[in-house]
């Protein structure tokens, strides 16, 4: 059995893979807010890491079928961390998409998969060690 449908309000985390310096390991929370159109979907998104530091809105779309998905989340700019693990913010520059995948499993009834930023983003990287991102996600309802 899968999902009906993806529209709604949808909580999860995404956690950092190795290269991210003080964030590695770290699992940072969101919320979607999801209207589907036949198995197509987009929405926004609110995340524990960058709430009162981006005003704009983070957009999310994507697809599912069956028990599969894949979306896009995309930052209205640029953020990353410095050494000690505080966020910057650079409204002057794009952030790079991140793009995630991922199955629906019906045991824990969640979706979840891992999430990349392609290498050819690694132009928007300030340090050295930040020039391919990934990791892992999961959200329920």
């Amino acid at each position: 059995m899968t999902a009906k449908s993806i529209a709604g309000k949808w909580k999860g985390s995404f956690t950092y893979g190795k290269g991210y310096g003080a964030r590695t390991g770290k699992s940072v929370e969101f919320t979607f807010e999801l209207s589907d159109n036949d198995g197509e979907f987009k929405g926004f998104s609110i995340d524990s890491e960058t709430k009162g530091l981006i005003f704009d809105p983070i957009t999310v779309k994507g697809f599912w079928e069956d028990e599969l998905i894949s979306f896009t989340m995309q930052y209205p700019y640029y953020f990353t961390a410095d050494d000690d693990g505080k966020i910057i913010v650079d409204r002057k520059k794009a952030n790079p998409e991140m793009i995630f995948s991922g199955e629906f499993l019906e045991a824990t009834g969640k979706y979840t998969g891992d999430w990349e930023i392609p290498a050819d983003s690694k132009e928007h990287s300030y340090e050295s060690d930040l020039t391919l991102g990934r990791g892992t996600w999961e959200m329920a309802r």
